[in-house]
């Protein structure tokens, strides 16, 4: 497991206003960043794709607010508590961000991410055990996504 730093990778987090529970999160690229703002939360992850997507590793954004949580699996978005499936050996770059305290805790792999309101942190791992594993909000015991891998 590596913790990259967030700076390192380019992601800044903004607190947004909280948009439509049904609208897609909202894309707009500009030359070689691209930020990503989350219906739910209202969270806009900015990300720098030539050090996060292009490295072929799968990306998945996990936005927390108190009007609940937002989850981007490669810029799309999918149903918190879903299965993600990935291959033996990815590389996996979890974004964790938000504007509440929570940590977010991949079990069987034992990685855990401490998340300060407004902030922004960053899981960097290798999906190397094979199984399902659960990815849980630890403060509120909310399932995030299954992370299953095959």
């Amino acid at each position: 497991m590596r913790r990259i730093v967030p700076a390192v990778l380019g992601l800044f987090l903004v607190v947004a206003a909280c948009g439509d529970d049904d609208a897609a999160p909202t894309t707009v690229t500009t030359g070689t960043t691209t930020a990503i703002t989350t219906p739910t939360t209202g969270t806009t992850v900015v990300d720098t794709p030539a050090s996060i997507v292009d490295d072929g590793a799968v990306v998945i954004v996990v936005a927390v607010g108190s009007a609940g949580l937002d989850l981007l699996v490669a810029g799309a978005l999918a149903e918190p508590g879903s299965r993600i499936q990935v291959d033996v050996g990815a590389a996996v770059h979890i974004v964790f961000s938000g504007s509440v305290a929570e940590e977010l805790h991949v079990h069987g792999y034992d990685l855990a991410l401490e998340l300060a309101p407004g902030g922004v942190e960053v899981l960097d791992f290798t999906a190397d055990i094979p199984g399902i594993f659960e990815v849980e909000l630890e403060g509120s015991g909310t399932l995030v996504f299954e992370l299953e891998v095959s």
